[in-house]
C-alpha cells in the first residue's frame, strides 16, 4: 500500500511539473468543493482505486464497474461526480496547491495503515 501511494504521488508530481506554461488564473467553480472535503474525497478515491488494482489488472475494465461505488461515494458527500471532477480540474491547474492536497492524501492514508496495524498488534 506504501508503495501504490508513493507512485500515485510521484506519478502526479511528475505529471504536474511537467508543464512547461503556467496556465492563466482560472475563476474556482461556482459550487466547487472546498479543499478540506476534495481531500477527504480523494483519500477515500485513492482508497476505492487501490482496491480495485489489487483484484483486476486495470480499473477501467474489470467485469465489475467500479462507477457504481464511486457514485455511492459521491452521493455519501452529497456531491455529484461532475463537482469532484471540477474540483479536481480546478486544484490540478495549480500545481503547488495539488502536490500539498496530494501530500494531505498521502498522510491520511499512512495515518490508517498506523491505526490499523496498531489495532493488529494489540489484538494479537
Amino acid at each position: 500500500m506504501k508503495n501504490l501511494i508513493v507512485a500515485i504521488a510521484l506519478l502526479t508530481l511528475l505529471a504536474l511539473c511537467s508543464c512547461a506554461d503556467k496556465p492563466a488564473a482560472i475563476a474556482a467553480p461556482d459550487n466547487l468543493l472546498p479543499r478540506d472535503t476534495f481531500v477527504t474525497v480523494l483519500t477515500e478515491v485513492r482508497l476505492l482505486e487501490g482496491a480495485y488494482s489489487t483484484s483486476y489488472e486495470r480499473v477501467d475494465t474489470s467485469e465489475f464497474p467500479i462507477t457504481a461505488h464511486y457514485n455511492r461515494l459521491f452521493d455519501r458527500h452529497h456531491m455529484t461526480k461532475e463537482q469532484y471532477l471540477n474540483a479536481y480540474d480546478y486544484y490540478s491547474l495549480n500545481a503547488e496547491e495539488m502536490l500539498e492536497i496530494e501530500s494531505d492524501v498521502a498522510l491520511r492514508l499512512e495515518q490508517m495503515k498506523w491505526s490499523r496495524d496498531s489495532v493488529a498488534d494489540v489484538s494479537r
